[in-house]
Order: structure tokens, then sequence, then C-alpha cells
């Protein structure tokens, strides 16, 4: 998963205030409705909109400055990921 492996590079980013309320990161699994372990002890929210999921992707990719690297192959093309959210 995508961000598990963006915690793993980098943590300290998941835990501003911004980015936690927005990933609904919490120590206790069953805060969510179907989470997603980062590590032993953090998990995130997995159940929510195609769209909601590429705006927190683009929101830790971008605190990251990875924006540009990411593109997502949509059909038979790909897709920067900021050409998606826009």
């Amino acid at each position: 998963h995508v961000m598990k492996a963006l915690f793993e590079l980098n943590p300290q980013v998941f835990f501003t205030d911004s980015i936690i309320a927005k990933l609904t990161l919490t120590k206790h699994r069953g805060d969510c409705r179907e989470a997603i372990q980062l590590n032993d002890t953090y998990y995130i929210e997995q159940h929510m909109s195609s769209k909601a999921k590429l705006d927190r992707l683009k929101l830790i990719l971008t605190t990251l400055d990875f924006a540009d690297e990411l593109f997502i192959k949509y059909s038979k093309e790909l897709i920067p990921l900021a050409a998606l959210t826009q």
C-alpha cells in the first residue's frame, strides 16, 4: 500500500495536525471502519471514496515534495496525480 510505504519513508510527516485529521491516523484499529496498518502502532482509514483517497495521497505527496513523481495508470494512459485532483 502506498501510504504504508510513505509512512515508512518519512513517518514524522504523518504527525502534523492537518495530516492527522485528514488521514484519521490512530493507534486503535477499531477507530476505523476499514483500517490499514501502517506499522506496529498506527492505523489509517481506507474506507472512503476514490476522490478522498486521491486527495489525501496528494496531501502527503505534496508535503513530502513528491507530488510530481506519481503517475496513475488510468485506462491506457498515464495521468499525473495533480491532473486528477484539480
